[in-house]
């Protein structure tokens, strides 16, 4: 149930969160047993739901523990949050269930044929006129930037810092792939008869 937000700055980078409404994204599980190491536990559970880090039992078993992990810790707040994105994506589309298709225990299951997305834009220049909107954005992120970090090393970001970074050390240097993950690639390859081009 991922959330995506983005809000336009003057000067800085938009505001851009792109996050899961679980502890991690699945595919982040994956990518784990795709170098061979062990996830933390509280990212996934295995099939009796019990907490697992064995990133190929919680990625088979699609049991990723919603943000917060456990009620302690807020668990309770990442399944409202999937459960509202859900209820935008899925049930106002239409698109959350065959009617009478049931699991083996008679409850109802979301269908796997049809997929759902909730999109709003707003125009902040409607609301509030000319760039004030960006300014104060602005104004917001640099205070945010600005913040002394308890760990010098590990300064104060905003959602999309790490991600810009990324997008410019990868534009420079290249996306590193593991060797489980060039395995699956050259086997897709293989079976279209398409041509390797990864070197």
């Amino acid at each position: 149930n991922p959330i995506a937000f983005a809000a336009p700055a003057k000067q800085n980078q938009p505001f851009a969160l792109d996050m899961a409404t679980s502890t991690v994204a699945l595919n982040k599980v994956r990518n784990y047993f795709r170098r061979g190491k062990p996830i933390p536990l509280g990212w996934a559970m295995d099939p009796e739901g019990r907490p697992t880090t064995d990133p190929e039992v919680g990625y088979q078993a699609r049991r990723v523990a919603p943000v917060g992990g456990t009620r302690d810790l807020g668990s309770h707040k990442g399944y409202g949050l999937a459960m509202m994105v859900e209820i935008l994506c899925a049930v106002l589309t239409g698109a959350w269930s065959e009617p009478g298709e049931t699991d083996e225990q008679g409850r109802p299951v979301k269908s796997p044929n049809q997929t759902g997305h909730f999109f709003l834009a707003i125009d902040p220049n409607r609301l509030r006129g000319g760039e004030a909107f960006g300014e104060d954005l602005d104004r917001m992120i640099d205070m945010l930037h600005a913040t002394p970090p308890v760990d010098p090393a590990r300064p104060v970001l905003v959602a999309g810092d790490p991600e810009y970074a990324t997008f410019a050390e990868r534009s420079e240097s290249g996306v590193p792939l593991p060797e489980t993950l060039l395995g699956e690639l050259r086997e897709v390859v293989g079976r279209c008869n398409a041509p390797w081009l990864l070197g």
